[in-house]
């Protein structure tokens, strides 16, 4: 942490994009890029993360603004890039790796991951091989093209919420499903949580797994939040 040396924050309207400002200054990015984003009400609620700082800055309490940094400094200029690291994710696609036991975890599983991927399969066309085990599954050329369009047709935004929520959960198939609405932040936890939550039912709470579970769920509802502010 550092100490608050700033009074306070606010929204500057530069034209249709939205600037933050401290004690009359923008804020700048890592990279040292403007802190812009045209939503409005976006804007407003990263001021606020700023404004509830105490005496001194928590970062952690700053979701929004280290989002927008994000799309800001790595997922605009590296656009190709971040496209190509989201399709490595569908050969080790969480959901497609399967128990052989105990039974119960696996019908869990059916339960749970299928109906992602049967919405991938219907809606946009892309099949992921489901095996079990650990071991990569190569995509089809088909399907890696079918995939590739689709992540390379959404914009800079929800490309960084789908990027986020990939890596975050190890599925690009929750991070499409999530960029597109189709499953909320608390159902994207439960199915990436699965066999964490499995394993604490049956042998108790364990400490890390809990820090990862509420890590997780801080990443995910900051996404959902994120994602709600852009649609003003």
């Amino acid at each position: 942490m550092r100490n608050r040396l700033y009074r306070g924050a606010v929204v500057t309207d530069d034209g249709g994009q939205y600037l933050i400002a401290i004690d009359g200054e923008p804020i700048r990015t890592p990279a040292n890029e403007l802190l812009t984003t045209p939503y409005k009400r976006l804007a407003e609620a990263v001021v606020e993360e700023w404004e509830n700082q105490g005496s001194q800055i928590d970062t952690q309490s700053t979701p929004l603004t280290k989002i927008l940094n994000t799309l800001i400094d790595r997922v605009i200029p590296k656009r190709a890039e971040i496209i190509h690291e989201l399709l490595v994710f569908a050969e080790t696609d969480l959901l497609c790796h399967r128990a052989t036991h105990p039974l119960d975890l696996k019908i869990k599983q059916d339960a749970v991951w299928e109906p992602v991927l049967d919405w991938l399969s219907s809606f946009h066309g892309v099949t992921l091989a489901v095996v079990e085990g650990v071991m990569p599954s190569a995509l089809s050329g088909r399907d890696g093209n079918q995939l590739k369009s689709i992540i390379s047709s959404v914009g800079s935004y929800t490309l960084t919420i789908l990027q986020l929520v990939a890596v975050s959960t190890g599925s690009l198939a929750l991070g499409l499903a999530f960029a597109e609405g189709r499953l909320t932040a608390v159902e994207t936890l439960e199915a990436a949580q699965l066999d964490e939550i499995y394993q604490m039912e049956k042998w108790g709470e364990d400490t890390a797994l809990l820090k990862a579970h509420k890590r997780l769920e801080g990443t995910l509802l900051s996404a959902e939040r994120f994602m709600k502010l852009m649609r003003y």
